[in-house]
C-alpha cells in the first residue's frame, strides 16, 4: 500500500471520528440547553403562580375590608339617624312644652289683654263717634252760612231780575234755570222770606262757644 492511500484512510478515519465526536458533544449540548431551558421555565411558572397568589389574596383582602366598611358606615350612620331622631323629639317637646306655658296656660294674662283690647275699642268708637258728630256740625254750619250768604246775594239783585212773585224791571234776553236750595225754588223761598227780609239781608250770625275734642285738634260750634 503506497503512502498516499495510508494518508487518505488516516484521514478518513479521523473525520469519522471527529463527526461522532461532534454529534455526541452536539447531543450532549441539545440535553443541557432542555434542562436549562425546562428548570427556567419551571422557575417562571413557580413566579407566576406565586404571583397569581398574592394578587388574588390582595384583591380578596381588599373587597373584604371595603365591604367592611360599607357595614360599618350603614351601621354608624344609623346610629347617628336614630340619635338625631331622639335628640329632635326631645328638641321638639321642649319647644311645645315652653309653647304651651307661654301662650295656652297663661290665662290671666290672656284675660288682661282682652280687656285692653276690649277698652281701646271702646275708646276708638267713641273718638269716631264724636268726629263723625263734629263733622256733621261743620258741615251743617257751613250749609247754613251758604244759604244766608244766598239770600243776601239774592236780596242784592232780585229786584232787577223778573221773578214769578216779584216782576222786575227787565226781563232776561237768555233762557234762565231757576236756582234751587235742597229741592225748592228760590223764588219760592224769597217769596215766603218777603221781599224786605230779603233786602235788608240775614244778620252776623251769633257764634256760640267753641269745644275743642280732646287729642283731635278740631274744633266745632256746639
Amino acid at each position: 500500500m503506497s503512502l498516499k492511500d495510508q494518508f487518505q484512510q488516516a484521514y478518513i478515519s479521523f473525520n469519522q471520528t471527529h463527526n461522532e465526536q461532534c454529534q455526541v458533544q452536539l447531543a450532549a449540548a441539545s440535553m443541557i440547553q432542555a434542562t436549562y431551558r425546562a428548570s427556567l421555565t419551571r422557575k417562571n411558572y413557580r413566579l407566576v403562580a406565586s404571583a397569581a397568589l398574592s394578587i388574588q389574596s390582595t384583591f380578596r383582602k381588599f373587597k373584604t375590608v371595603k365591604h367592611t366598611q360599607l357595614i360599618y358606615n350603614a351601621v354608624q350612620y344609623q346610629k347617628r339617624l336614630t340619635f338625631y331622631n331622639q335628640n329632635a323629639i326631645r328638641i321638639q317637646k321642649l319647644w311645645r312644652g315652653k309653647v304651651v306655658r307661654k301662650h295656652i296656660l297663661n290665662i290671666k294674662q290672656r284675660k288682661q289683654n282682652i280687656a285692653s283690647y276690649t277698652l281701646q275699642a271702646a275708646y276708638q268708637v267713641d273718638y269716631c263717634k264724636q268726629h263723625y258728630k263734629i263733622c256733621e256740625d261743620i258741615e251743617n254750619q257751613n250749609e247754613f252760612e251758604k244759604v244766608a250768604k244766598l239770600r243776601q246775594e239774592m236780596g242784592k239783585i232780585h229786584y232787577l231780575a223778573s221773578t214769578k212773585a216779584i216782576p222786575g224791571v227787565f226781563k232776561a234776553c237768555y233762557p234762565k234755570i231757576q236756582p234751587s236750595l235742597g229741592g225748592k225754588e228760590i223764588d219760592l223761598i224769597i217769596s215766603e222770606q218777603g221781599r224786605i227780609d230779603a233786602r235788608k239781608g240775614v244778620k252776623t250770625l251769633q257764634k256760640k262757644p267753641v269745644q275743642v275734642l280732646e287729642n283731635s285738634g278740631i274744633l266745632y260750634y256746639k
